[in-house]
């Protein structure tokens, strides 16, 4: 497929998961081969135990990638509910994103998935979304070294999400308009050195409504920390 969003061929993402692939099978093979040391008395059943674990993540990978990236071009349904895991998609978008060059050289991410039950039936496209949001806020203006610090947690039967930047703190007054529906196109012009919350903001809320979820932005340390929350009842 054509993907002119992309700087670079994301067909890279897949070549990690296909090697472990073909190593692992090749492993296999050797362990299985009846002329070879084969499994016999127990030889060979630790490492082939090892191999098929390995060999089931990467094809887990390289299916999660592919839909991803077809849902990207249009060519899966990506409107139609189904049972998500939220911590596959994270992991799913953010490699994604760093194809698209969302992330600059010297920007490192801090990713930290707790929750206990990352599964929700819904939309795929819409939390991609809201969480493409969420990172397009952070990184406003990163600088070299700086960490971008991606959580997830349980918290009072809701799923939640954080992202932590230190881009520097917003100003009050744009904080409390952060999720307001074309706050932007009334501003005046921006101000050197002032920061403005994230121009996706404002979709989060929308998103998240059909799902009774929130979204929300404060200032934190040296930065802003962004969270959503979604019921999971």
């Amino acid at each position: 497929y054509n993907l002119p969003n992309f700087p670079r061929d994301p067909i890279h993402l897949l070549q990690q998961p296909v090697a472990s692939l073909h190593k692992q099978t090749l492993a296999l093979d050797r362990h299985l081969d009846p002329r070879g040391p084969g499994t016999k008395d127990g030889q060979g059943v630790e490492e082939s135990t090892v191999a098929l674990g390995e060999i089931r993540d990467a094809v887990a990978k390289i299916d999660g990638l592919v839909k991803a990236l077809l849902r990207r071009v249009g060519k899966q349904g990506n409107d139609l509910p189904e049972w998500i895991d939220l911590h596959d998609l994270i992991q799913q978008e953010l490699d994604l994103l760093e194809a698209e060059g969302v992330f600059t050289h010297g920007l490192r991410l801090s990713i930290e998935l707790r929750a206990a039950l990352p599964l929700i039936f819904g939309v795929y496209s819409d939390f991609a979304e809201v969480f493409s949001h969420l990172i397009q806020h952070a990184v406003t203006a990163p600088t070299q070294g700086e960490i971008l610090y991606i959580r997830s947690r349980s918290e009072d039967d809701c799923f939640v999400i954080e992202v932590e930047d230190q881009c520097g703190p917003i100003p009050p007054e744009y904080l409390a308009r952060a999720f307001e529906p074309f706050s932007g196109l009334s501003e005046e012009a921006p101000v050197l050195g002032v920061r403005k919350p994230g121009a996706g903001l404002p979709g989060c809320t929308q998103l998240m409504a059909a799902y009774r979820g929130t979204a929300s932005v404060r200032n934190h340390e040296s930065g802003t920390l962004a969270e959503i929350k979604i019921p999971l009842r």
